[in-house]
């Protein structure tokens, strides 16, 4: 059963987006007839009243699209991160590497926030057939975690990026920040995501490393301290391993690292 779902995540994560998208298509529907329609009447012309209303459709769409494609990069400024080289470290890129190679995920750039606190997220930073991604990894993440507990969450975010997850949490995450549309759209995107991303990304992650008391561990490090980051809008916590606000209202809650840890010792 597990395992079903495990091997389903993909094809989930893709319905999800379609329907996230066939919503967008409405919200840009709305203004656009109305438009049109108020000008049809107003001038006594479906014909203008069609131009118009296609004119608005496209300019709206247009700018929700930069919105959306811009989201990723501007993400990474926003939470204060900088891309860290190889010099830097050595051992974080090499985990990474590896893993890839393992799992087939392209390698994402690696970007660090300079906070004692211990978290780590991933976030589309450009779309196509083979996305490309950051990982932000917190200072406190590197120099607290051992390198078998650093290889249980890089595992974890990587299955993100591999399952769809990533795709669909950024998706949602730069919709919601739209001006206007963000609190109309967020309802609707909130029910489109799963409360259980991360205990799922957590099974698919100690599958790749065949080795769940390192992701186990890595968890109980993160419960121990705190895993605040600051600068995370309450719109975009869903992209962290664990809580990055200490206060309510994300667009969806994370599962408890309590529960988290105590499935991944049963495995």
């Amino acid at each position: 059963m597990t395992t079903d779902l495990l091997e389903g995540r993909k094809d989930r994560n893709r319905e999800r987006m379609l329907a996230i998208a066939r919503f967008c298509a409405v919200i840009l529907s709305v203004p656009a007839f109305g438009v049109g329609l108020i000008i049809a009447l107003a001038l006594h012309s479906v014909l203008l009243g069609a131009v118009a209303m296609v004119v608005v459709a496209g300019g709206v769409a247009a700018w929700m699209f930069a919105a959306l494609r811009s989201f990723g990069p501007r993400y990474v400024t926003v939470v204060g991160a900088a891309e860290v080289g190889e010099d830097a470290q050595p051992r974080l890129h090499n985990l990474v590497e590896g893993l890839c190679v393992t799992s087939g995920v392209t390698k994402p750039t690696l970007c660090l926030v300079d906070t004692p606190s211990r978290n780590v997220a991933t976030v589309i930073t450009a779309g196509g057939e083979t996305p490309q991604a950051a990982m932000i990894v917190t200072a406190g993440l590197l120099a607290d975690l051992s390198r078998i507990e650093l290889e249980g969450v890089i595992a974890q975010q990587l299955s993100h990026l591999r399952d769809g997850d990533a795709a669909v949490a950024t998706f949602v995450a730069a919709l919601v920040a739209i001006p206007l549309i963000g609190p109309v759209a967020l309802p609707r995107v909130r029910a489109a995501l799963d409360a259980d991303t991360e205990a799922w990304a957590d099974l698919a992650g100690v599958r790749l490393t065949r080795y769940p008391p390192g992701l186990a561990s890595a968890l109980e490090t993160l419960a121990a301290g705190a895993t605040t980051v600051p600068g995370v809008p309450p719109t975009s916590a869903h992209l962290w391993l664990a809580d990055p606000l200490g206060a309510p209202e994300p667009v969806v809650p994370h599962p408890p690292l309590a529960d988290r840890i105590a499935v991944l010792r049963e495995l």
